[in-house]
């Protein structure tokens, strides 16, 4: 049996990338294309009846992405950065495929039926807009990932610090300075420290590595200039914030999100930061500054 997801949070997993391509990457499946001409569009068709409405007040499109399969016809709004969902039929077969639909039956995320009434019904309570929390948590993963990496060349500029001074010393965190030979060796940089100037500089800057990069270990990522971001979506009319605490992203359940209307309005910190990381490329991070997923959607670390 088939089930539907109450939480986005239920949607993460390894797969959760396919549901974000672009809408506006999306090559538009009209009445007038040759694949829509020859192809079977009951249910398609339907489908746009049906999500659309009695009054007509949306206009839901279909496309193609580009890198995935020509079955697949994406279902969106012109005006959400990513589709619901999409929809494919053969041999008599339909079927709706989203980040929404539970099949626990066949463990994937796809709906199927014979029965065109029936697979419309379950169409309707799958293919929704993604909300600002979800596409604010989709790609938290990947933020929290550079910001694992940023740590781990933290530890590596003191290790290469102290090997300078001391090689092939294996240091494996702030420990390795409660050794005895370290704290004799602070003592000694703290009454003078040795007359060469070069190895003098070296050793204090192993110190002052140490103390600063294994403070900002010993913090929780909230407590950082990192660990709080504001997840961005920008239209070229408007602008959309969450904020989002990165130790603990479900709190984006109780986040509002503000929505700039008037570009004119948005602080100016935040528009000189989005302007910095958008001559990134995608999927680029740059450290205290924030992280571009795409040309619409940034984290920018307040």
């Amino acid at each position: 049996m088939g089930g539907y997801a109450t939480s986005w949070l239920e949607m993460l997993g390894p797969q959760r990338d396919q549901w974000l391509p672009a809408v506006s990457s999306l090559e538009p499946l009209t009445k007038d294309k040759a694949r829509f001409k020859f192809a079977d569009t009951e249910y398609p068709l339907a489908l746009k009846a049906a999500l659309d409405g009695r009054l007509g007040t949306r206009d839901v499109k279909f496309g193609l992405d580009p890198n995935g399969a020509e079955s697949e016809w994406w279902v969106y709004d012109e005006d959400e950065p990513v589709p619901m969902g999409y929809i494919h039929w053969d041999q008599g077969n339909y079927y709706v495929s989203s980040r929404l639909a539970l099949n626990n039956k066949e463990g994937n995320n796809t709906f199927k039926s014979y029965r065109l009434d029936i697979i419309i019904r379950k169409a309707l309570k799958v293919l929704h807009p993604f909300t600002m929390g979800e596409l604010a948590l989709a790609r938290v993963g990947a933020l929290r990932q550079h910001l694992s990496n940023a740590s781990r060349k933290r530890r590596e500029e003191v290790s290469e610090a102290v090997n300078e001074i001391m090689p092939n010393s294996s240091v494996r965190g702030p420990s390795f300075f409660d050794a005895p030979a370290m704290v004799a060796l602070k003592e000694f940089m703290d009454s003078g420290g040795p007359t060469d100037k070069v190895l003098r500089e070296k050793i204090a800057r192993v110190f002052a590595l140490a103390d600063h990069n294994y403070a900002e270990e010993r913090r929780p990522i909230s407590s950082t200039p990192e660990g709080i971001a504001s997840f961005v979506h920008v239209k070229k009319d408007h602008l959309r914030t969450i904020s989002v605490n990165i130790d603990d992203p479900k709190t984006l359940r109780a986040q509002p999100n503000l929505l700039y209307q008037d570009l004119g309005t948005v602080p100016q910190s935040l528009i000189d930061k989005i302007t910095s990381l958008s001559i990134l490329n995608n999927d680029q991070y740059v450290q205290q500054l924030g992280y571009k997923f795409r040309d619409d959607m940034y984290y920018v670390h307040e």
